[in-house]
Protein backbone atom coordinates (compact mmCIF):
# COMPACT_ATOMS: atom_id res chain seq x y z
CA UNK A 1 0.00 0.00 0.00
CA UNK A 2 1.34 3.36 -0.92
CA UNK A 3 -0.11 6.39 1.23
CA UNK A 4 0.15 10.19 0.78
CA UNK A 5 -0.46 12.31 4.06
CA UNK A 6 -0.89 15.95 3.41
CA UNK A 7 -1.28 16.62 7.07
CA UNK A 8 1.17 16.08 9.95
CA UNK A 9 -1.22 14.84 12.52
CA UNK A 10 -2.50 11.91 9.87
CA UNK A 11 1.07 11.47 9.38
CA UNK A 12 1.80 10.61 12.76
CA UNK A 13 -1.34 8.46 13.31
CA UNK A 14 -0.18 6.24 9.96
CA UNK A 15 3.32 6.49 11.95
CA UNK A 16 2.00 5.17 15.63
CA UNK A 17 0.00 2.21 13.43
CA UNK A 18 2.83 1.00 12.14
CA UNK A 19 2.71 2.25 8.65
CA UNK A 20 5.57 4.02 8.52
CA UNK A 21 7.23 2.24 5.72
CA UNK A 22 3.80 2.69 3.20
CA UNK A 23 3.50 6.60 4.08
CA UNK A 24 5.99 7.59 0.93
CA UNK A 25 4.68 11.70 0.50
CA UNK A 26 4.31 14.10 3.55
CA UNK A 27 4.06 17.49 3.90
CA UNK A 28 7.03 20.02 4.69
CA UNK A 29 5.89 20.09 8.37
CA UNK A 30 5.65 16.30 8.46
CA UNK A 31 7.59 14.41 10.70
CA UNK A 32 10.63 12.30 9.11
CA UNK A 33 11.39 9.49 11.96
CA UNK A 34 14.85 8.51 10.53
CA UNK A 35 17.62 10.35 8.72
CA UNK A 36 17.60 7.89 5.57
CA UNK A 37 13.60 8.36 4.74
CA UNK A 38 12.37 7.92 1.61
CA UNK A 39 9.24 9.77 1.79
CA UNK A 40 8.86 12.70 -0.41
CA UNK A 41 7.56 15.86 0.19
CA UNK A 42 4.48 16.69 -1.96
CA UNK A 43 3.23 19.88 0.05
CA UNK A 44 5.45 23.04 0.61
CA UNK A 45 3.96 26.58 1.44
CA UNK A 46 4.23 29.62 -0.73
CA UNK A 47 5.47 31.72 1.62
CA UNK A 48 8.22 31.09 4.02
CA UNK A 49 7.22 32.70 7.49
CA UNK A 50 9.74 31.06 9.44
CA UNK A 51 11.22 34.86 10.25
CA UNK A 52 8.12 36.70 9.98
CA UNK A 53 5.80 38.55 12.99
CA UNK A 54 2.33 36.71 13.82
CA UNK A 55 0.93 40.30 12.13
CA UNK A 56 2.90 39.32 9.01
CA UNK A 57 1.44 35.96 9.29
CA UNK A 58 -1.90 37.40 9.22
CA UNK A 59 -1.36 40.15 6.31
CA UNK A 60 0.15 36.67 3.98
CA UNK A 61 -2.74 35.01 4.97
CA UNK A 62 -5.52 37.52 4.08
CA UNK A 63 -3.76 38.14 0.83
CA UNK A 64 -4.32 34.86 -0.28
CA UNK A 65 -7.51 34.34 1.37
CA UNK A 66 -8.83 37.67 -0.49
CA UNK A 67 -7.18 35.99 -3.87
CA UNK A 68 -8.90 32.91 -3.67
CA UNK A 69 -5.74 31.19 -3.51
CA UNK A 70 -4.04 28.15 -1.18
CA UNK A 71 -1.28 29.20 1.02
CA UNK A 72 0.41 25.97 -0.39
CA UNK A 73 2.25 24.36 -3.41
CA UNK A 74 1.42 20.81 -4.01
CA UNK A 75 3.92 18.88 -6.26
CA UNK A 76 0.99 17.13 -8.20
CA UNK A 77 4.39 15.21 -10.50
CA UNK A 78 5.82 14.07 -7.30
CA UNK A 79 2.28 12.69 -6.40
CA UNK A 80 1.95 11.14 -9.45
CA UNK A 81 4.67 9.16 -9.12
CA UNK A 82 4.38 7.80 -6.27
CA UNK A 83 0.83 6.27 -7.45
CA UNK A 84 -0.51 6.23 -3.62
CA UNK A 85 -3.89 3.96 -2.98
CA UNK A 86 -4.34 6.59 -0.19
CA UNK A 87 -4.14 10.15 0.33
CA UNK A 88 -5.45 11.56 3.41
CA UNK A 89 -6.20 15.69 3.71
CA UNK A 90 -7.85 17.46 6.28
CA UNK A 91 -11.03 19.35 5.99
CA UNK A 92 -10.90 21.65 8.37
CA UNK A 93 -9.29 25.17 7.51
CA UNK A 94 -7.18 25.93 4.10
CA UNK A 95 -4.55 27.73 6.25
CA UNK A 96 -3.33 25.04 8.60
CA UNK A 97 -2.82 22.55 6.13
CA UNK A 98 -4.01 21.06 2.32
CA UNK A 99 -7.30 20.85 1.96
CA UNK A 100 -9.28 18.21 -0.87
CA UNK A 101 -11.53 21.62 -2.07
CA UNK A 102 -7.67 22.88 -3.14
CA UNK A 103 -6.59 19.91 -4.62
CA UNK A 104 -6.13 19.47 -8.49
CA UNK A 105 -9.38 17.27 -9.33
CA UNK A 106 -7.04 14.78 -11.43
CA UNK A 107 -5.83 13.72 -7.73
CA UNK A 108 -8.45 11.61 -7.08
CA UNK A 109 -7.19 9.38 -10.25
CA UNK A 110 -4.07 8.52 -8.45
CA UNK A 111 -5.51 7.22 -5.30
CA UNK A 112 -8.64 7.04 -2.66
CA UNK A 113 -8.85 10.40 -0.94
CA UNK A 114 -10.09 10.52 2.63
CA UNK A 115 -10.63 13.57 4.39
CA UNK A 116 -10.51 14.07 7.91
CA UNK A 117 -11.73 17.16 10.19
CA UNK A 118 -11.29 16.27 14.11
CA UNK A 119 -13.29 19.57 15.81
CA UNK A 120 -12.20 17.86 19.58
CA UNK A 121 -10.98 14.90 21.44
CA UNK A 122 -13.93 12.17 20.74
CA UNK A 123 -13.69 13.18 16.92
CA UNK A 124 -9.50 12.81 16.74
CA UNK A 125 -10.61 9.78 18.16
CA UNK A 126 -12.51 8.32 15.88
CA UNK A 127 -10.25 9.56 12.74
CA UNK A 128 -7.67 7.13 14.47
CA UNK A 129 -10.29 4.36 13.57
CA UNK A 130 -10.82 5.80 10.24
CA UNK A 131 -7.38 5.71 9.36
CA UNK A 132 -7.23 2.68 10.92
CA UNK A 133 -10.06 1.03 8.79
CA UNK A 134 -9.01 2.48 5.40
CA UNK A 135 -5.25 0.99 5.77
CA UNK A 136 -6.37 -2.49 7.03
CA UNK A 137 -4.91 -1.24 10.73
CA UNK A 138 -8.07 -1.40 12.77
CA UNK A 139 -6.81 -3.48 15.37
CA UNK A 140 -3.95 -1.68 15.95
CA UNK A 141 -6.08 1.69 15.69
CA UNK A 142 -8.29 0.93 18.05
CA UNK A 143 -5.52 -0.60 21.19
CA UNK A 144 -4.20 2.97 20.11
CA UNK A 145 -7.68 4.80 20.66
CA UNK A 146 -8.05 2.58 24.16
CA UNK A 147 -4.29 3.31 24.84
CA UNK A 148 -5.28 7.31 24.53
CA UNK A 149 -8.67 7.17 26.51
CA UNK A 150 -6.65 5.28 29.49
CA UNK A 151 -4.48 7.75 29.59
CA UNK A 152 -6.81 10.73 29.50
CA UNK A 153 -8.90 8.87 32.36
CA UNK A 154 -5.23 8.04 34.30
CA UNK A 155 -4.98 12.10 34.14
CA UNK A 156 -8.25 12.42 35.30
CA UNK A 157 -8.12 10.45 38.52
CA UNK A 158 -4.63 11.55 39.19
CA UNK A 159 -5.98 15.00 39.10
CA UNK A 160 -9.44 14.64 40.35
CA UNK A 161 -8.30 16.30 44.50
CA UNK A 162 -6.60 19.07 42.59
CA UNK A 163 -7.98 23.10 43.36
CA UNK A 164 -9.70 23.70 39.61
CA UNK A 165 -8.26 27.13 38.37
CA UNK A 166 -8.99 29.12 35.44
CA UNK A 167 -7.60 29.32 32.60
CA UNK A 168 -6.60 31.41 29.54
CA UNK A 169 -5.72 29.53 26.34
CA UNK A 170 -4.23 31.96 23.41
CA UNK A 171 -3.01 31.49 20.28
CA UNK A 172 -0.81 33.30 19.29
CA UNK A 173 0.95 36.88 21.12
CA UNK A 174 -0.19 39.58 19.41
CA UNK A 175 -3.64 38.62 17.24
CA UNK A 176 -6.55 37.35 19.66
CA UNK A 177 -8.65 34.53 18.70
CA UNK A 178 -11.83 33.19 19.60
CA UNK A 179 -11.48 29.31 20.77
CA UNK A 180 -14.26 27.18 19.63
CA UNK A 181 -16.35 24.22 21.16
CA UNK A 182 -13.39 22.03 20.23
CA UNK A 183 -10.72 24.06 21.78
CA UNK A 184 -13.23 24.76 25.21
CA UNK A 185 -13.48 20.78 25.43
CA UNK A 186 -9.83 19.96 25.08
CA UNK A 187 -9.24 22.74 27.93
CA UNK A 188 -11.91 21.41 30.09
CA UNK A 189 -9.73 17.76 29.79
CA UNK A 190 -6.39 19.41 30.40
CA UNK A 191 -7.92 21.51 33.48
CA UNK A 192 -9.26 18.57 35.06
Amino acid sequence: MKIVSLIPSATYILYALGLEEEVLGITYACPQLNSASNKKIVVKPKVDTSQLSESEIDTIINIFSKKGESLYEIDYKAIEQIKPDIIIAQSLCDVCAVTPNTLNSSIRNYGNVIEIGPKNVDEILQSILIIGEITGKLKEARNLVNSIIFGIENIKSKTSNLTKKRHCFLNGFTLLFVLDIGYQKLLRLLAA
